[in-house]
C-alpha cells in the first residue's frame, strides 16, 4: 500500500494518520519510509508492537524488517496513537553473490568464467550481468565469460516477487599482458644450404618456460635452437603463467648447385682467335664467379666466359643470398697457339723461309 506523500493534520483526541512511502511488504534489503503529521510543539515515539524503538522520536521511520509499527504523538498534554502498520519482508526475496569474486587476473588472450551463487531464497530468478556498473547488453545468463578487465557484478530479479539484489562484492578483473613469442632470424622463410644449420633464438625477458614445435612435434626447450630444415614455432610461458605462440618459420634446405663448363669450339686454338665456355646449371638464382686456375678473373659474373688465353678454367656457382652455400665445376683447360714468325732471305732470285709449314 503506498498513500500520497502529504501528511493528515493531526487533532487531539483523534487516531494518528501515518503517511507510507513505499510498500508494506519489502524485499530483503528495502526499506518502506513511515511518516506522521509535522507541527511545532509535537514529541514523536515510535513503537514496534508495543515496544518503543530506540532513538525513533522523530517524526518519520525508515523501516527495513517485518514488524506491526505504530506512532505516539504528545502535543500540550494530548496523546494519541495511530493504527499498528504491518510490514512483512518477502520470503523469498533473493541474496546474490557471484563466483569469483574480489581481485581476479587473467591472461591477455584468454577468458574467465564468472557464474551466480544464491546465498539465500528460492525461486526462479533474472539475470543481467554489469560491468563497470553498466549493463552489458546480451548478458542474462547464469554464467558471464570475461575477456577485458573491469569491475563485474551480477543482478538478480526474483521473477515470482519482483525483488531485485546486486551481488555485493564485485570481481575486480585484471587482465595481464601476455608475452610476444617472436623467433629471430625472422620469417616467414629462411633459407641454408644443405647439411647446414641455423641457430633459432627467442625474446628471454621474463618468460619461464619455452616448448619448441618442429612439424607439429615437441622437441626442445631452451631458449635457442639450432635446427635444419623444417617448420618452426615456439610456445612461452612468462612469469604470470600467460602464454604466446609464435608465428610458424619455415626453414628450407637448398642443394648446393652444380654446373658443366662446355666449350664451343675447340679448347685449343689460334691466338687471335677466342672460345666461349658456357657454364650449363638447371639451378636458378645463382651467382658465377669464372676462375683461371687460383685467380678470380675480374668481372666474370655470367653463366659463359670468352677466353682467349691459355689456363686452366672454372667457375664457382653460389646461390644468391647464401655465398657459403657454393662449388665448383672441373677444370678445362684451353690451349692457345702463338702464330708462326716466318723470316723470309732473298737469295739471288730466290725466296726462302726458316719455317716449316
Amino acid at each position: 500500500m503506498s498513500l500520497s506523500p502529504r501528511a493528515h493534520a493531526w487533532n487531539c483526541g483523534t487516531t494518528v494518520f501515518i503517511q507510507i512511502q513505499g510498500n508494506l511488504s519489502i524485499c530483503l534489503g528495502d526499506s518502506v519510509i513511515l511518516s506522521g503529521p509535522v507541527e511545532s510543539g509535537m514529541t514523536y515515539v515510535w513503537k514496534n508492537a508495543s515496544n518503543p524503538i530506540s532513538g525513533a522520536t522523530n517524526s518519520s521511520l525508515t523501516v527495513k524488517t517485518a514488524g506491526d509499527y505504530r506512532l505516539v504523538i504528545s502535543s500540550g498534554g494530548c496523546t494519541d496513537s495511530s493504527h499498528a502498520l504491518t510490514v512483512t519482508t518477502k520470503t523469498t526475496g533473493v541474496n546474490a553473490q557471484h563466483t569469483p569474486n574480489g581481485a581476479l587476473e587473467f591472461c591477455e588472450g584468454s577468458f574467465r568464467q564468472l557464474s551466480k551463487r544464491i546465498v539465500s531464497g528460492a525461486g526462479s530468478y533474472r539475470f543481467q550481468w554489469y560491468r563497470n556498473d553498466t549493463l552489458i547488453p546480451g548478458e542474462t545468463g547464469s554464467q558471464l565469460y570475461i575477456t577485458e578487465p573491469g569491475s563485474y557484478t551480477l543482478q538478480l530479479t526474483d521473477i515470482n516477487n519482483g525483488c531485485v539484489a546486486f551481488s555485493p562484492t564485485p570481481t575486480v578483473a585484471t587482465m595481464l599482458p601476455k608475452p610476444q613469442a617472436v623467433i629471430s632470424p625472422s620469417g616467414p622463410e629462411v633459407f641454408i644450404c644443405e647439411e647446414d644449420t641455423v641457430t633459432l633464438s627467442a625474446n628471454t625477458a621474463f618468460i619461464k618456460s619455452y616448448a619448441w614445435e618442429k612439424d607439429g612435434m615437441l622437441v626442445w626447450d631452451q631458449s635457442t635452437f639450432e635446427v635444419t630444415g623444417g617448420m618452426y614455432r615456439v610456445i612461452m610461458v612468462d612469469s604470470n603463467n600467460c602464454t604466446d605462440t609464435s608465428d610458424l618459420l619455415t626453414v628450407t634446405e637448398l642443394s648446393r648447385p652444380t654446373a658443366t663448363i662446355t666449350p664451343a669450339a675447340d679448347t685449343a686454338f689460334c691466338d687471335g682467335q677466342a672460345l666461349v665456355l658456357n657454364a650449363a646449371t638447371s639451378d636458378t638464382g645463382i651467382v658465377f664467379r669464372w676462375k683461371n686456375g687460383n685467380t678470380a678473373i675480374a668481372n666474370a659474373s655470367q653463366d659463359s666466359l670468352v677466353v682467349t688465353h691459355s689456363g686452366a678454367y672454372s667457375v664457382v656457382l653460389s646461390r644468391n643470398g647464401l655465398a657459403h652455400c657454393a662449388d665448383s665445376t672441373s677444370e678445362i683447360a684451353v690451349t692457345v697457339h702463338p702464330l708462326p714468325q716466318p723470316v723470309v732471305t732473298w737469295n739471288d732470285s730466290i725466296l726462302s723461309t726458316d719455317q716449316p709449314y
